[in-house]
């Protein structure tokens, strides 16, 4: 589908990627879940 991760922008309740023109996606009903860093290195934090 896509080579890379698109940059996408939180708009109200939406992600857009890409412009509201003609090729850009809007996304809605998503969940975000931030990794669990509680073991992780120094380095890494």
């Amino acid at each position: 589908m896509f080579e890379r991760a698109l940059n996408g922008f939180f708009v109200n309740d939406l992600i857009l990627f890409n412009s509201l023109r003609r090729g850009g996606y809007v996304a809605r009903g998503f969940v975000f879940e931030a990794p669990d860093l509680t073991n992780s290195s120094i380095a890494d934090l």
